[in-house]
């Protein structure tokens, strides 16, 4: 029923749709009774029958109602240009249409005539003649041409003077065809005037009479009159007035306390003279300076500038001014944008330039201007600033609107300049009173440059890293004992990051050792003291491993201990207290792989490593900041910058930071834009299109870092697209007259193997490319074809692509034939036989003679070959003796890298313990087995490997590892760290960013040669010697260079083996917070414990 209902409804509508008096096309009546439409409705497939005629009828209808689709426009003239030369002989008529077109069509029409007597003298479209049709009632240009692209139609004709009715001194009327926009010239030519004496043109367009402006009537219609009418009075012409074009350029130039302004406003005149000029301003100073060199004087009144001339002006006026303006000394100000306007114009084009050499940040809010690149101002508009511009903007008309400039000065926030937001400790112990403490404190360094750092008594620090990097402390205090270390250290410190969400912490890390003479009791009760540093510290966290078997008897909310941390979470990314240590390394390495891609600018790098940290579920305030910072740059964060105050400068200077650490990619796109031209230069237009896109992606990034108003980058972008384009339709020109070039020999060639194969008509002679071929002959077996001596047509070079005009089917087309080069020397066939009436074949040259073999090197004796250096034996009781094992202590074996060794295999085999060397059999659990199997100082101060010599191998004390002893000293092998009593300055952010960088490369370098490398024996083949092949010619060392007396004055060398030890985890956990520890104030934790029996 609803399909029978809708049938039903289009029916009535129908019916509706026609007029009372209107004859029914479809037999479709008003009167429901006489209505013969004859339905059958089937319920189960709910369709309609209906008469075929009538349904016809119907869709006709329906398919008329339909809107046709609108055709796009053919070629059509977008401006003419019409120059009538008057001559004694008669006059000249040069036309000019300018044709654009949408898509390719013809373009059909009169373009001028008919006149009696008129003579073609020419009519060209791009360059090529087009027809030229003569009718009775006179000669007249026509044509029919179809425009594929855009053009010009130019057309000459001359009209002799015994055809004009009043000769060259009446009236013409043309009839041409029309364009959307034109001008018309009447100039004079052959020693007669434009006009008759006394006389002026005049020009009537469809009725309209046209004025001149410059000497040109504007006029793009049909048909045109062209009358000489009497000149007008002088008095006349002076009641016209002057017409002039006005010129205001301006740049202001902002500096600490004042604003400089420099203008120069030019009037140019078309019409008349000026002998005084006026001005309106707005926001100039009271110091307003004008000068210029037709300035007789000039009064202020107010807003208004009049200026006085020494004499009438016909050409143009130039003034020149210069002013200065107090700026307010707040952070935040707001200053109104001066104003210029000149009168006696009646168009104005205005252009401002700003520039900055200040600590004032300016954000221009002009409405109603046009943010430009330097480069896009005119010539008149540069030179009025001092430095470089921030911002350009230009503007036509006099149109008023707001504009201002927003000034913000950068305040720093009064506070310390160093804060330490959380120290956090791992403090493993002993028995005996030894406590090895691992500190990491999340340091917002303002303006420091060092932190200090106080140990407690009888400390020895281990190893120093800031930001990931190893450091070399400086020592600032006397030692607490002789023969120790000093009491406090200083760390350099970087610069913290800044962020548009605040200020990024960077981690300061810290191991030392701190030893008490005093063993732990059954029932044990002491302090632990923890360093003092000089700046503030917001949160304390400390986990204590007490010894083994000892348990914990400090209750919750006793001296500060807590059952869990509640604050600085951030420390460990926020993953929770049932992270484990892997989890924080690796979110800590992806944060650090993260601001190292912001600090070289590499944002995909930074963004993926972001990425996996969310993936691993890590955030704190660090992640949150940088990842606002990659939202700046890439236009999706402006949250604050919309905001404005310091929140708009402190994402101004971000922005402004990385777009000055962008210089190298500066320099890169200037060379690869300076490479696409050469390549572009050679023809060589796929590399030059490959080269372009390279630069386009990082100028692209280079766009993002510029500020909102800066449009130079921009600009420049611009400008590599369009050279793009232009190299992109190169190769494509030069693709096609390959391909042309190709099917042209493939032609050639399938003619001339046609020839050879005998299948040419028989009697015809075969007339390969390059001379005149007879029938082919046999020589020697092959079928060769004479050439007559009749010497062949000279073949021109093969034209530049670019130059070859694409036509018909072989028009344009130059193939190269090397059959017709003239060579010297005999030509072969393939077989090797001479090219001739049956010669013999051409000798085989002789082979060249194989290379004498090198003779064997002589065998070396075998004891040259080896070189061996003794080890000590491995057996436990000497291992004990010579690294201090103390078999009595419980505790997990940590190797170098801090890897907890005998938690994963508690087996009474032999284990490696560093270095190649096999530790006891019943190994220790004490932790000071990291230090006094510390492997022997193998890399530098930067952490880099380094590569021993065999001398120097031979050299190394035969315990072969030192280190420093906790259970016992190691005896006179054992290495000390000299400190430095002076810190260096901390690294530039520009040498940080090298070093990273020198890192990177050196890493995938680091692998020293094989005449230098030495061969030492695996950990899982241990023979107790070192062997190496070092060459038999290999010169005697140098000598030892003599001993630096400055050498007691270098800082410790911070291993990066020593800085990432893992604190072991063995005994009871017991966890204290603290907050808010002033400065200078050490963190005492409290510790209770009772040792258990041992069981039996």
């Amino acid at each position: 029923m609803p399909a029978l209902t809708t049938s039903l409804a289009l029916l009535l509508a129908a019916t509706a749709a026609l007029g009372p008096d209107e004859e029914d096309p479809v037999g479709i009546v008003d009167d429901p009774g006489a209505v013969e439409v004859e339905l059958e409705y089937t319920p189960r497939s709910r369709q309609v029958s209906i008469e075929r005629a009538r349904w016809e009828s119907l869709r006709a209808m329906a398919e008329a109602a339909k809107p046709k689709p609108t055709p796009p426009p053919g070629p059509w003239a977008t401006h003419r240009e019409v120059v009538i030369e008057r001559s004694s002989e008669g006059l000249r008529v040069r036309g000019t249409w300018s044709l654009a077109s949408v898509e390719p069509g013809w373009w059909t029409g009169r373009l001028l005539g008919p006149l009696a007597g008129m003579r073609v003298e020419s009519a060209t479209w791009r360059g090529k003649a087009i027809g030229v049709t003569e009718t009775s009632a006179g000669v007249e240009a026509s044509v029919e041409l179809g425009a594929k692209t855009r053009g010009e139609l130019e057309l000459v004709a001359f009209i002799p003077a015994e055809s004009l009715p009043g000769g060259v001194d009446g009236g013409l009327a043309l009839d041409m065809a029309p364009a959307v926009r034109g001008e018309v010239l009447v100039k004079g030519a052959g020693g007669l005037a434009s006009a008759p004496d006394g006389r002026v043109p005049e020009l009537v367009a469809d009725g309209n009479a046209r004025r001149t402006l410059d000497g040109l009537f504007w006029a793009g219609e049909q048909g045109l009159r062209l009358d000489w009418v009497d000149a007008p009075a002088q008095d006349d012409a002076v009641a016209e007035g002057p017409l002039a074009v006005a010129q205001a350029a301006m740049g202001l130039t902002f500096g600490d306390g004042e604003v400089r302004g420099h203008a120069r406003v030019s009037w140019l005149l078309r019409r008349g003279a000026l002998d005084q000029v006026s001005l309106r301003v707005e926001g100039l100073g009271n110091d307003l300076a004008l000068a210029g060199p037709n300035v007789l004087e000039w009064t202020r009144s107010g807003d208004r500038i009049d200026v006085k001339l020494r004499e009438p002006a016909d050409a143009r006026v130039d003034v020149e001014l210069r002013w200065t303006q107090g700026l307010p000394n707040e952070a935040e100000a707001s200053l109104s944008a001066p104003r210029i306007l000149p009168d006696q114009a009646y168009r104005t084009e205005r252009t401002i330039q700003v520039a900055r050499d200040g600590e004032f940040e300016v954000l221009p809010e002009l409405e109603g201007w046009t943010a430009v690149a330097s480069t896009e101002l005119p010539d008149w508009a540069g030179g009025y600033i001092q430095g470089s511009a921030t911002a350009s903007y230009r503007r036509e008309g006099k149109g008023a609107g707001e504009a201002r400039f927003d000034l913000l000065r950068f305040v720093p926030i009064s506070g310390p300049p160093v804060v330490v937001d959380v120290a956090a400790y791992e403090i493993a112990t002993t028995d005996e009173g030894r406590s090895l403490v691992q500190a990491r404190y999340d340091v917002r360094n303002e303006r420091a440059s060092h932190l200090r750092v106080a140990l407690p008594p009888n400390s020895r620090l281990l190893g120093v890293r800031v930001g990931g990097e190893a450091v070399t402390p400086a020592a600032d205090g006397s030692p607490d004992k002789e023969g120790g270390q000093p009491s406090a250290w200083r760390i350099p410190l970087e610069r913290s990051l800044e962020s548009v969400k605040g200020t990024l912490s960077f981690p300061v890390e810290l191991i030392f050792i701190a030893d008490d003479d005093a063993d732990w009791e059954r029932k044990e009760s002491r302090e632990l003291r923890l360093p003092a540093l000089d700046a503030p510290v917001a949160v304390n966290r400390v986990r204590v491993y007490l010894p083994p078997r000892y348990q914990n008897r400090v209750d919750v909310g006793e001296h500060h201990r807590v059952d869990g941390f509640s604050e600085g979470a951030g420390i460990t990314y926020g993953l929770g207290v049932g992270a484990g240590s892997e989890e924080v390394a690796r979110a800590d390495e992806l944060y650090r792989e993260a601001l190292e891609g912001w600090m070289d600018n590499d944002f995909r790098q930074a963004q993926s490593s972001l990425d996996e940290l969310q993936a691993l579920g890590a955030s704190n305030a660090n992640i949150d900041g940088l990842q606002a910072n990659l939202d700046l740059v890439s236009g999706a964060y402006t949250e604050d910058a919309k905001q404005g105050g310091q929140s708009a400068l402190v994402a101004r200077r971000i922005r402004d930071q990385a777009n000055t650490r962008a210089a190298d990619d500066r320099i890169e796109l200037l060379e690869k834009a300076a490479e696409a031209d050469k390549l572009e230069a050679e023809g060589r237009y796929e590399e030059a299109e490959k080269t372009l896109e390279e630069a386009q992606e990082l100028g692209q990034q280079l766009a993002l870092l510029e500020q909102v108003e800066s449009q130079e980058q921009v600009a420049y972008n611009r400008s590599l697209s369009s050279i793009q384009t232009r190299v992109t339709a190169k190769k494509k020109r030069k693709r096609e007259v390959k391909k042309k070039q190709r099917l042209a020999e493939v032609e050639v060639t399938a003619k001339a193997t046609k020839a050879k194969e005998g299948k040419a008509d028989e009697g015809k002679d075969a007339a390969p490319m390059g001379g005149k071929a007879k029938a082919p002959k046999r020589v020697n077996g092959e079928i060769v074809y004479v050439v007559d001596e009749e010497p062949a047509p000279p073949v021109e070079d093969e034209p530049d692509p670019d130059m070859i005009a694409l036509g018909g089917e072989g028009e344009g087309i130059t193939v190269y034939d090397f059959e017709d080069d003239d060579v010297s020397g005999e030509v072969l066939t393939p077989a090797g036989g001479a090219l001739s009436t049956g010669g013999p074949a051409l000798p085989k040259p002789e082979p060249a003679p194989e290379p004498a073999p090198e003779p064997a090197p002589e065998p070396r004796p075998q004891a040259e070959l080896e070189r061996r250096v003794e080890t000590p034996p491995a057996s436990s009781t000497e291992l004990d003796a010579q690294y201090g094992f103390d078999d009595s202590l419980d505790g997990d074996l940590l190797t170098p890298e801090g890897a907890n060794i005998s938690a994963r295999s508690r087996s009474k085999s032999s284990s490696l313990i560093g270095d190649g060397m096999r530790g006891p059999e019943d190994i220790s659990r004490d932790f000071t087995a990291v230090v006094d199997v510390a492997p022997t100082a193998s890399r530098d101060a930067s952490g880099e490997a380094v590569t021993i010599t065999m001398e120097e191998a031979e050299s190394l004390p035969a315990k072969g590892a030192a280190g420093i002893s906790l259970a016992g000293t190691t005896g006179a092998e054992e290495m000390e760290m000299p400190m430095a009593d002076a810190a260096p300055a901390p690294p530039r952010q520009r040498d940080a960013r090298r070093a990273r960088r020198s890192r990177k490369r050196r890493s995938q370098e680091r692998r020293p040669p094989e005449d230098r490398r030495a061969n030492f024996m695996s950990a899982d083949d241990f023979s107790g010697n070192v062997r190496a092949d070092a060459p038999v010619d290999e010169p005697p060392p140098p000598p030892p260079p003599p001993a630096d007396p400055n050498a007691a004055l270098a800082g410790p060398v911070a291993e990066a083996s020593a800085v990432a030890v893992h604190i072991p985890a063995i005994g009871e956990t017991v966890l204290y917070q603290h907050m808010l520890l002033r400065e200078g104030e050490a963190l005492t934790v409290h510790l209770e414990a009772k040792r258990s029996r041992k069981p039996r």
